[in-house]
């Protein structure tokens, strides 16, 4: 019979011919309909629990046809065409407190298949009638299960797993249930738990995850709980900067149409309803106004973006009176301007101490994410990142203290050797987290020291770093037709080593001042297809002259661009 075998630790499986195995004593015989790894396969397969058992037959849920019944096995009740489901455990003592007591994972003398024994990545194995599981008789003739099989493996495991969980939690008839992590067990805790008629709150950081979620149980409601809000604010952050420093007479054309439609985007439900659930849980309130008290998170980023938006664009549709509709959930929405989240930030910080948010400890040491009813908070989140973003931030209002705090940072946090190489060094655990994705790399701290060292003229520094993360592997750098692409990071890190890398000296000072009478004035670069021309460089020095740099898109070809403001018998050279 054919089976998938690894050899060793670390291998991959190889397909061979094996003997079909001769059941004895309570063993029964079955062929494999369908089986699954989980994580616990890929461990074993690793070496990271021993190597004593290479070569090995990989595979511990499965569900199966029985084909022969030993006599040892007959008072189990099974017979030749029966579909059975097969856990983890395959063999027990049948006499410890913990088998009687049903904890059968606590046998002393339990078995794992693909583990002590070959699994189920064959086409026949042996199981132990004793921890056999009966879905059904005669499977063969079932229309019903037909195709079903393979959607069953994974019940035999993961499903116990969670079901296991749900059991313990005692659950009352119609209570809420949120589940964490929309992956495997997540899936399978959601059917059952829409099966048994719970309202279902899923959360995870992965949005397609959560579409497959939503449209496999379309009564379940989603959170993104890698906060899509701060991935936008950073999408127009950095838009805005390469639209200010490197591109002021680009006004109207795609890359403004850009940023105004991902500030709308932050507005609806999908990205808002966060709110609703940390008034109730973190507050005890169904009070959902998201911007009159604490919210910083929105008040804060939202209008950052939309003030570089202004300062980059000239455009203050955002500043109108009810610009911006945020949606709570469908029965809770409010109307907001620029305006207003400005009156909100003034009025919280009025309100608080050093005109900080209630989020700041008296002691003065920052301590993110904190719960006001217990005092409880996550340990080592502040470190380099934190230290080397301060001192980026600080520059347009507190030079000296920036400066400062650059030095303390650099001090603590980066090392040189003799030939002046730049390292890193005290990265706590934090600093290694992906806000976007909660994956682990170092671009957090890349783009933060990085942004740093262009904000104090530290170049040499900034060059150094900018290698490092052209080299760091865990960023799956690639690039293609001019595009450079980091596989490896969440769209949070990847917009933030962009803006890292555009970053300038005195970066938010700049940032800040309005656009030059000079621009203003002069002509601008009004509409170019994005498709077919990549806009590098528009600016006007002088009001008369425009300075425009264009590159070809996927393809070179000839393309209109619009150009406003011209003045008479200005001349124009390529």
């Amino acid at each position: 019979m054919r089976a998938a075998v690894c050899k060793e630790a670390g291998a991959p499986c190889v397909a061979e011919e094996i003997p079909v195995p001769t059941p004895t004593g309570r063993h029964l015989l079955v062929k494999v309909k369908a089986a699954s790894l989980c994580q616990t396969d890929l461990t074993v397969m690793s070496g990271k629990v021993g190597t004593h058992w290479f070569p090995l037959v990989p595979g511990h849920e499965a569900v199966c046809v029985v084909v022969q019944v030993p006599e040892e096995a007959e008072p189990w009740g099974f017979q030749v065409g029966d579909l059975v489901g097969a856990p983890l455990w395959c063999e027990f003592c049948l006499e410890c407190r913990s088998y009687k007591s049903e904890r059968f994972e606590y046998c002393a003398q339990m078995k794992a298949k693909g583990v002590h024994e070959a699994g189920f990545f064959s086409e026949y194995t042996t199981l132990d009638a004793a921890s056999a599981v009966l879905v059904t008789r005669n499977f063969g003739v079932n229309a019903l299960l037909q195709g079903l099989d393979r959607r069953l493996s994974p019940i035999f495991c993961a499903g116990i797993t969670v079901w296991d969980g749900l059991a313990q939690a005692k659950l009352g008839v119609s209570e809420s249930v949120g589940v964490v992590g929309a992956g495997g067990l997540g899936q399978l805790a959601t059917a059952y738990l829409t099966t048994l008629g719970y309202k279902v709150v899923v959360m995870d950081v992965q949005e397609k995850q959560l579409i497959a979620c939503k449209e496999e149980y379309p009564g379940v409601e989603t959170i993104n709980s890698a906060s899509i809000r701060y991935q936008l604010c950073e999408i127009v952050y950095v838009l805005a900067l390469a639209n200010k420093m490197y591109t002021p007479s680009f006004r109207g054309g795609y890359l403004q149409q850009a940023q105004k439609k991902v500030i709308y985007k932050y507005c609806p439900k999908k990205v808002l309803n966060y709110w609703k659930w940390e008034c109730l849980w973190g507050k005890l309130s169904t009070d959902y106004e998201p911007v009159k008290k604490d919210n910083i998170m929105l008040t804060d980023f939202l209008l950052l973006a939309i003030g570089l938006y202004e300062s980059a664009t000239g455009d203050h549709t955002f500043s109108q009176d009810n610009a911006l509709e945020l949606i709570i959930d469908d029965n809770h929405r409010y109307r907001h301007a620029a305006r207003t989240l400005a009156q909100a930030l003034m009025g919280n910080f009025s309100i608080s101490s050093y005109c900080l948010y209630p989020c700041e400890d008296e002691s003065g040491s920052a301590h993110p994410i904190r719960s006001y009813p217990t005092g409880l908070r996550l340990p080592n989140i502040v470190g380099a990142a934190n230290e080397f973003s301060v001192s980026c931030l600080a520059g347009a209002n507190f030079p000296d203290l920036s400066l400062r705090c650059y030095a303390i940072a650099r001090h603590e946090y980066m090392e040189f050797d003799s030939q002046y190489r730049v390292s890193y060094k005290n990265i706590q655990n934090g600093d290694r987290l992906d806000p976007g994705n909660y994956g682990t790399s170092m671009a957090l701290v890349f783009s933060s020291s990085l942004m740093a060292a262009h904000e104090h003229g530290d170049e040499e520094v900034a060059r150094q770093i900018t290698t490092l993360i052209d080299n760091d592997q865990a960023l799956q750098r690639t690039e293609k037709d001019g595009v450079v692409w980091y596989e490896g990071v969440s769209l949070f890190m990847k917009c933030q080593l962009l803006r890292s890398r555009l970053w300038l000296r005195s970066g938010w000072s700049r940032f800040l001042q309005p656009l030059s009478d000079a621009v203003q004035r002069g002509p601008y670069l009004a509409d170019v297809n994005y498709a077919e021309a990549l806009v590098a460089k528009a600016i006007s020095s002088t009001g008369d002259d425009l300075d425009i740099v264009l590159y070809p898109g996927a393809e070179s070809k000839s393309t209109s661009i619009s150009i406003k403001q011209l003045k008479p018998k200005l001349r124009v050279r390529d």
